[in-house]
């Protein structure tokens, strides 16, 4: 319903790392975060066979080849295509496969961008990061408290990284949804913990790459090519943070059911009825 759609996209525009990164300055995040969604639903579409899917993912990854988020466009094929594969096991080549063809032609797509920055990337501290370089931006585990309590660990200085609060330093990133989000997220899953259960999987490996080099599959992203040359692994919290708004979605279309059964049996609410049955604005 669109009441609900609604519901899921205001959630997932207004989570805690996306408003956080406006302070940071990462417009590119921004940008990126508007088209993973599509990403999501183009690629799924690919898998399933439709041309039109192929082209839109590969129309999307050149746009986020040409807006910068290089980094954003990796994670997303990495998580899309687990969320694909724990969908349907048995189609897990043809997502590969499609993620694989969307790559190819977002390359071309992007090629004004892409081709400079592949011939520039060898010349760059990203082609032989120090150790430590990809965790620089990484969550610790003990910062997932600020679900619960925003800003507890403090914020990084403009000289340097320091917090007043924990073995580890700040980094602008806030993970607070606010605690009534949080209340209906938890209900969405308690709504429809099977039927979301890929998803469910698929946040949930997304919030412990964050922690970048500290969990054993971090550890082994960062050894791929190109993978150990991205410093903010805190951003794998976006794609957390679609199952979170789509968590939410079950809450609400949970909720819309529960009191449009209302109204056909309490006389007092069927004053309410049209109203509830409004779009918001």
């Amino acid at each position: 319903p669109r009441r609900t759609a609604l519901f899921g996209a205001g959630a997932y525009a207004l989570g805690g790392l996306t408003v956080t990164q406006l302070g940071v300055g990462d417009t590119f995040t921004h940008r990126a975060v508007a088209w993973l969604p599509l990403l999501v639903t183009t690629l799924r579409a690919a898998r399933d066979g439709a041309r039109a899917g192929l082209a839109g993912a590969a129309a999307i990854s050149g746009l986020l080849w040409l807006t910068v988020s290089v980094q954003m466009l990796a994670f997303g094929y990495a998580w899309i295509l687990l969320l694909m594969a724990l969908e349907r096991p048995r189609a897990a080549p043809r997502a590969a496969a499609a993620v694989g063809l969307a790559a190819g032609g977002g390359l071309l797509f992007g090629a004004a961008l892409a081709l400079p920055a592949l011939a520039f990337f060898p010349f760059t501290e990203r082609a032989d990061p120090a150790s430590g370089f990809a965790d620089q931006w990484a969550l610790h585990p003990l910062k997932l408290l600020g679900l619960v309590l925003p800003g507890l660990w403090g914020r990084t200085t403009s000289d340097e990284d320091t917090a007043y609060l924990g073995p580890h330093t700040s980094d602008n990133t806030s993970l607070f949804p606010g605690l009534i989000p949080l209340a209906l997220a938890a209900a969405g899953v308690l709504a429809a913990r099977r039927r979301r259960l890929p998803w469910l999987v698929a946040g949930a490996a997304g919030a412990m790459l964050a922690f970048g080099g500290r969990t054993p599959a971090g550890a082994w992203l960062q050894h791929l090519p190109g993978f150990g040359g991205f410093r903010c692994w805190n951003r794998w919290l976006c794609f957390s943070n679609l199952t979170f708004a789509a968590n939410k979605n079950e809450a609400a279309l949970r909720l819309d059911a529960e009191l449009a059964e209302r109204t056909t049996r309490s006389p007092t609410m069927l004053t309410i009825h049209p109203v509830l049955q409004s779009p918001c604005p």
